[in-house]
């Protein structure tokens, strides 16, 4: 079971648009990448995002989930280093 997914950091500072506790990423673009990559591992399922407006959007992107090749996932990694980490 995989723990958030789409989250993208702590809030810190910045106004909170959704009703989560950390800031989660609300563009479908970036929620399709974060599902992608974790669907493309052997996992039992995601726990969604508590937020109205950003739940229908997990949901499609589960839906329209495609696997990841090693590169795709391993450039996804790299590019979350820019990122807070949620958890220190």
């Amino acid at each position: 079971m995989v723990i958030k997914s789409i989250a993208q950091g702590p809030w810190g500072e910045k106004e909170k648009t959704h009703t989560t506790w950390y800031e989660p990423f609300s563009r479908m673009d970036e929620i399709q990448k974060a599902i992608n990559f974790v669907l493309s591992h052997d996992v039992t399922g995601i726990c969604t995002a508590g937020d109205i407006h950003v739940l229908p959007l997990v949901i499609k992107a589960c839906e329209q989930a495609v696997p990841l090749s090693l590169e795709e996932q391993e450039k996804l990694i790299k590019s979350g280093r820019a990122y807070q980490h949620l958890f220190v």
